[in-house]
This record gives C-alpha cells, structure tokens and sequence, in this order.
C-alpha cells in the first residue's frame, strides 16, 4: 500500500482524533474510509413532492379556506 501524506487544518484534526475511538479505528484508518464514502449529496424534497401522492385524495369544498361560511364554528 502507499502512503501519502495532507496538511490537516486544526479542526480536522481534532475531529479525526474524535471519531477514530469512537469507531474503534486508528486515525490513519479514517482516511481511506472516508474516500470510499459516496459523493452523492442527498436530494433533498419539498413537503409538496413528498405529500404527492395524497395531495388531492380528499373530497370536500372546493373553498374551504376562503370562504367564511366554513369558518363560523372554528375554534368552538
């Protein structure tokens, strides 16, 4: 195996100081692990692609939220 070598700021170091016994590693195990992560970031969705297959289920008042004749008894 070859070896290289990096120029770590302070923070990193300190954190790679920190997971490595908590995941029962040795520092220099971290790095190699870390490369074989996948870069993919995650997609992230709105609450409207989420709820996607519901929005719409329900049959109701097309005017539910605007009209006040819907609202008399809120909150009773």
């Amino acid at each position: 195996m070859k070896s290289a070598s990096t120029n770590l700021t302070e923070e990193l170091r300190l954190r790679t100081g920190d997971l490595a016994p908590d995941a029962g590693v040795s520092r220099t195990e971290i790095f190699p692990a870390a490369a074989l992560l996948p870069v993919d970031l995650p997609v992230y969705q709105s609450a409207l692609d989420l709820a996607g297959p519901v929005v719409g289920c329900v049959e109701g008042p097309s005017d539910q939220s605007t009209n006040p004749l819907h609202m008399r008894a809120f909150g009773r």
